[in-house]
C-alpha cells in the first residue's frame, strides 16, 4: 500500500512538472536585451549601462560575455 502511495506521488509530481513546463514556455518570452535571462551580474551591469546609453540599440549582452 505503501509503495502505491509513493508511486502516484511520483507520478502526480512528475505530471505537474510537465504542466508547469509547458505553460512556462507558451507565455511570452522576454525579448529584452538579454532575452529570457534569470539574471545575473553581467545583466545588472548591463541593464544599467542600456538605461544611460546615447544609443542603447548599440549595446549588446555579447559584449560583456567577452569579458
Amino acid at each position: 500500500m505503501l509503495q502505491e502511495i509513493i508511486v502516484i506521488a511520483i507520478v502526480f509530481g512528475a505530471v505537474a512538472y510537465t504542466i508547469f513546463s509547458v505553460i512556462r514556455s507558451l507565455r511570452k518570452k522576454n525579448t529584452g536585451p538579454c532575452g529570457d535571462c534569470t539574471g545575473c551580474e553581467v545583466k545588472k551591469e548591463f541593464l544599467l549601462k542600456y538605461k544611460t546609453a546615447k544609443n542603447p540599440a548599440d549595446i549588446t549582452c555579447l559584449d560583456y560575455r567577452k569579458k
